[in-house]
Protein backbone atom coordinates (compact mmCIF):
# COMPACT_ATOMS: atom_id res chain seq x y z
CA UNK A 1 0.00 0.00 0.00
CA UNK A 2 1.29 3.64 -0.99
CA UNK A 3 1.72 5.81 1.73
CA UNK A 4 0.39 8.66 -0.37
CA UNK A 5 -3.11 6.50 -0.30
CA UNK A 6 -3.52 7.92 3.34
CA UNK A 7 -4.94 10.82 4.62
CA UNK A 8 -3.27 12.02 7.51
CA UNK A 9 -4.68 15.19 9.80
CA UNK A 10 -2.90 17.17 12.13
CA UNK A 11 -5.88 15.86 14.02
CA UNK A 12 -5.04 12.33 13.61
CA UNK A 13 -1.99 12.72 14.85
CA UNK A 14 -3.08 14.52 18.11
CA UNK A 15 -5.09 11.91 18.56
CA UNK A 16 -2.92 9.27 18.56
CA UNK A 17 -0.38 11.31 21.19
CA UNK A 18 -3.46 11.23 22.99
CA UNK A 19 -3.92 7.86 23.10
CA UNK A 20 -0.10 6.86 23.43
CA UNK A 21 -0.24 8.61 26.99
CA UNK A 22 2.51 11.30 25.54
CA UNK A 23 -0.03 14.08 25.43
CA UNK A 24 0.82 16.20 28.76
CA UNK A 25 5.15 15.15 28.49
CA UNK A 26 4.72 17.21 25.15
CA UNK A 27 2.42 19.65 26.40
CA UNK A 28 5.82 20.03 29.07
CA UNK A 29 7.82 20.48 26.43
CA UNK A 30 6.43 22.72 24.70
CA UNK A 31 5.57 25.13 27.68
CA UNK A 32 9.39 24.62 29.04
CA UNK A 33 10.63 26.39 25.66
CA UNK A 34 8.16 29.21 25.93
CA UNK A 35 9.37 29.47 29.49
CA UNK A 36 13.07 29.46 28.62
CA UNK A 37 12.69 31.62 25.63
CA UNK A 38 10.65 34.36 27.91
CA UNK A 39 13.72 34.41 30.65
CA UNK A 40 16.20 34.27 27.81
CA UNK A 41 14.09 37.67 26.42
CA UNK A 42 14.29 39.07 29.98
CA UNK A 43 17.77 38.73 30.47
CA UNK A 44 19.34 40.15 27.03
CA UNK A 45 20.68 36.40 26.15
CA UNK A 46 22.08 36.76 22.53
CA UNK A 47 23.37 33.97 20.54
CA UNK A 48 26.02 34.31 17.99
CA UNK A 49 26.23 32.51 14.41
CA UNK A 50 29.34 30.60 14.89
CA UNK A 51 27.93 29.26 18.12
CA UNK A 52 25.19 27.80 16.43
CA UNK A 53 27.77 26.20 14.17
CA UNK A 54 29.74 24.79 16.65
CA UNK A 55 26.50 23.55 18.64
CA UNK A 56 25.10 21.74 15.51
CA UNK A 57 28.34 20.39 15.02
CA UNK A 58 28.27 18.98 18.13
CA UNK A 59 24.39 17.39 17.83
CA UNK A 60 25.93 15.60 14.65
CA UNK A 61 28.81 14.45 16.43
CA UNK A 62 26.47 12.83 18.86
CA UNK A 63 24.56 11.30 16.47
CA UNK A 64 27.54 9.68 14.32
CA UNK A 65 27.41 11.99 11.50
CA UNK A 66 30.95 12.81 9.97
CA UNK A 67 30.06 13.62 6.35
CA UNK A 68 27.27 15.42 5.19
CA UNK A 69 25.01 13.58 3.07
CA UNK A 70 25.27 11.09 6.29
CA UNK A 71 23.63 14.41 8.00
CA UNK A 72 21.66 14.91 5.05
CA UNK A 73 19.99 11.40 5.45
CA UNK A 74 19.45 11.63 8.97
CA UNK A 75 17.73 14.67 8.83
CA UNK A 76 15.59 13.32 6.34
CA UNK A 77 14.66 10.06 8.36
CA UNK A 78 14.00 12.36 11.49
CA UNK A 79 11.50 14.43 9.35
CA UNK A 80 13.60 17.64 10.09
CA UNK A 81 15.36 20.16 7.95
CA UNK A 82 18.41 21.91 8.24
CA UNK A 83 16.42 25.14 9.60
CA UNK A 84 14.95 22.49 12.10
CA UNK A 85 18.81 21.74 13.15
CA UNK A 86 20.19 25.22 13.73
CA UNK A 87 16.49 25.70 15.75
CA UNK A 88 17.72 22.38 18.16
CA UNK A 89 21.02 23.94 18.12
CA UNK A 90 19.76 27.31 19.31
CA UNK A 91 17.52 26.23 21.44
CA UNK A 92 20.34 24.19 23.71
CA UNK A 93 22.42 27.45 23.78
CA UNK A 94 20.09 28.91 24.67
CA UNK A 95 19.02 26.89 27.63
CA UNK A 96 22.46 26.55 28.68
CA UNK A 97 23.76 30.50 28.62
CA UNK A 98 20.37 30.93 30.54
CA UNK A 99 21.23 28.71 33.01
CA UNK A 100 24.70 29.75 33.29
CA UNK A 101 23.10 33.38 34.09
CA UNK A 102 20.62 32.11 36.67
CA UNK A 103 22.94 29.26 38.67
CA UNK A 104 26.69 29.32 37.92
CA UNK A 105 27.76 31.28 41.30
CA UNK A 106 25.50 28.55 43.17
CA UNK A 107 27.17 25.60 41.95
CA UNK A 108 29.97 25.39 44.88
CA UNK A 109 27.23 25.85 47.13
CA UNK A 110 24.87 23.18 46.13
CA UNK A 111 28.13 20.55 45.69
CA UNK A 112 28.12 21.36 49.60
CA UNK A 113 24.66 21.06 50.47
CA UNK A 114 23.93 17.77 48.42
CA UNK A 115 27.52 16.35 48.16
CA UNK A 116 26.23 12.51 48.78
CA UNK A 117 23.72 12.94 45.97
CA UNK A 118 26.80 12.41 43.89
CA UNK A 119 28.77 9.77 45.41
CA UNK A 120 28.36 6.63 43.35
CA UNK A 121 28.89 3.35 44.03
CA UNK A 122 30.57 0.22 42.19
CA UNK A 123 28.61 -3.05 42.75
CA UNK A 124 28.11 -6.94 42.03
CA UNK A 125 25.09 -8.37 42.69
CA UNK A 126 23.40 -12.21 42.59
CA UNK A 127 19.19 -12.26 42.81
CA UNK A 128 18.06 -15.41 44.30
CA UNK A 129 14.37 -16.48 44.20
CA UNK A 130 15.27 -18.34 47.63
CA UNK A 131 15.78 -15.87 50.21
CA UNK A 132 17.10 -18.82 52.44
CA UNK A 133 19.99 -19.97 49.57
CA UNK A 134 20.67 -16.68 49.41
CA UNK A 135 21.84 -16.55 53.26
CA UNK A 136 23.05 -19.90 52.86
CA UNK A 137 26.01 -18.35 50.29
CA UNK A 138 26.33 -15.07 51.84
CA UNK A 139 27.46 -17.12 54.74
CA UNK A 140 29.30 -19.29 52.30
CA UNK A 141 31.26 -16.13 50.77
CA UNK A 142 31.92 -14.51 54.53
CA UNK A 143 33.56 -17.66 55.51
CA UNK A 144 35.77 -17.87 52.66
CA UNK A 145 33.94 -21.21 51.83
CA UNK A 146 33.59 -19.70 47.96
CA UNK A 147 34.37 -16.35 46.68
CA UNK A 148 31.57 -14.07 44.68
CA UNK A 149 32.72 -14.44 41.29
CA UNK A 150 32.11 -18.49 42.00
CA UNK A 151 28.89 -17.43 43.47
CA UNK A 152 27.48 -15.35 40.15
CA UNK A 153 28.65 -17.95 37.79
CA UNK A 154 26.96 -20.42 39.42
CA UNK A 155 23.76 -18.50 40.63
CA UNK A 156 23.55 -15.17 38.21
CA UNK A 157 20.38 -15.60 35.99
CA UNK A 158 21.87 -12.55 33.75
CA UNK A 159 24.47 -14.17 31.34
CA UNK A 160 26.47 -11.07 30.75
CA UNK A 161 26.29 -10.57 34.96
CA UNK A 162 27.57 -14.07 35.13
CA UNK A 163 30.61 -13.83 33.06
CA UNK A 164 31.47 -10.81 34.71
CA UNK A 165 31.79 -11.99 38.36
CA UNK A 166 27.99 -10.30 38.84
CA UNK A 167 29.17 -6.93 38.22
CA UNK A 168 26.18 -4.96 38.33
CA UNK A 169 27.96 -1.39 37.59
CA UNK A 170 28.54 2.21 39.05
CA UNK A 171 25.03 3.65 40.58
CA UNK A 172 24.45 7.12 42.14
CA UNK A 173 21.82 6.48 45.17
CA UNK A 174 18.98 7.78 43.50
CA UNK A 175 19.53 5.51 40.95
CA UNK A 176 18.49 2.96 43.14
CA UNK A 177 15.64 1.77 45.21
CA UNK A 178 15.79 3.77 48.67
CA UNK A 179 16.25 0.76 50.63
CA UNK A 180 19.33 -0.50 48.60
CA UNK A 181 20.89 2.97 48.45
CA UNK A 182 20.72 3.10 51.92
CA UNK A 183 22.39 -0.03 52.69
CA UNK A 184 25.02 0.28 50.12
CA UNK A 185 26.04 4.02 50.72
CA UNK A 186 25.97 3.23 54.68
CA UNK A 187 28.96 0.28 54.06
CA UNK A 188 32.14 0.77 54.35
CA UNK A 189 33.80 -0.84 51.24
CA UNK A 190 34.99 -3.41 50.43
CA UNK A 191 32.33 -4.94 52.04
CA UNK A 192 29.62 -7.91 51.31
CA UNK A 193 25.96 -7.22 52.58
CA UNK A 194 23.54 -9.42 54.27
CA UNK A 195 20.65 -9.98 51.45
CA UNK A 196 18.40 -7.62 50.96
CA UNK A 197 14.83 -9.39 50.58
CA UNK A 198 11.99 -7.94 48.88
CA UNK A 199 8.54 -9.01 47.64
CA UNK A 200 10.16 -11.63 45.37
CA UNK A 201 13.62 -11.99 45.77
CA UNK A 202 16.62 -11.44 47.37
CA UNK A 203 19.57 -9.52 46.51
CA UNK A 204 23.10 -10.70 47.79
CA UNK A 205 25.32 -7.66 46.74
CA UNK A 206 28.81 -7.11 47.07
CA UNK A 207 29.81 -3.28 47.64
CA UNK A 208 33.81 -2.78 45.74
CA UNK A 209 34.21 0.82 46.11
CA UNK A 210 32.25 4.21 46.91
CA UNK A 211 33.55 6.87 44.26
CA UNK A 212 33.67 10.45 46.03
CA UNK A 213 32.58 13.40 44.11
CA UNK A 214 34.85 15.68 42.56
CA UNK A 215 33.81 19.14 41.65
CA UNK A 216 35.55 18.96 38.27
CA UNK A 217 34.12 20.51 35.01
CA UNK A 218 32.04 17.33 34.20
CA UNK A 219 30.59 17.49 37.57
CA UNK A 220 30.01 22.00 37.74
CA UNK A 221 27.85 20.81 34.37
CA UNK A 222 25.62 18.55 36.08
CA UNK A 223 24.85 20.18 39.09
CA UNK A 224 24.71 23.07 36.97
CA UNK A 225 22.01 20.97 34.48
CA UNK A 226 20.21 19.69 37.81
CA UNK A 227 19.80 22.93 39.10
CA UNK A 228 17.86 24.10 36.03
CA UNK A 229 16.11 21.37 35.47
CA UNK A 230 14.55 22.09 39.32
CA UNK A 231 13.89 25.69 38.79
CA UNK A 232 12.14 24.87 34.97
CA UNK A 233 10.17 22.10 37.01
CA UNK A 234 8.75 25.10 39.54
CA UNK A 235 8.40 26.92 36.71
CA UNK A 236 6.07 24.29 35.00
CA UNK A 237 4.14 24.35 38.53
CA UNK A 238 2.84 27.38 38.16
CA UNK A 239 1.59 26.18 34.67
CA UNK A 240 -1.73 24.18 34.33
CA UNK A 241 -0.49 21.94 31.70
CA UNK A 242 -2.84 19.46 32.32
CA UNK A 243 -6.05 21.65 31.67
CA UNK A 244 -3.82 22.89 28.78
CA UNK A 245 -3.49 19.49 27.27
CA UNK A 246 -7.16 18.74 27.64
CA UNK A 247 -8.13 21.65 25.88
CA UNK A 248 -6.23 20.59 22.87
Amino acid sequence: MIFNEFCLSAENILYQIRLSGQIHSIVEAVISEKIIDQEATKMAIEIEAKEIQSEADKIRLNNQLYKPEETWIWLESQGLTLNDLEFIARKNIIARKLAEKLFSDQIKHFFALNHPNYQSAIIYEIVFDDADLAMEIFHAIAEKKMDFAQAAREYCQDQQMRFSGGYRGNFKPQELKPEFASAIFAANPPKLLQPIVTSNSAHLIKIEEIIQPILDDVLENQILSDLFNIWLKQKLMEVDTIQIAKNL
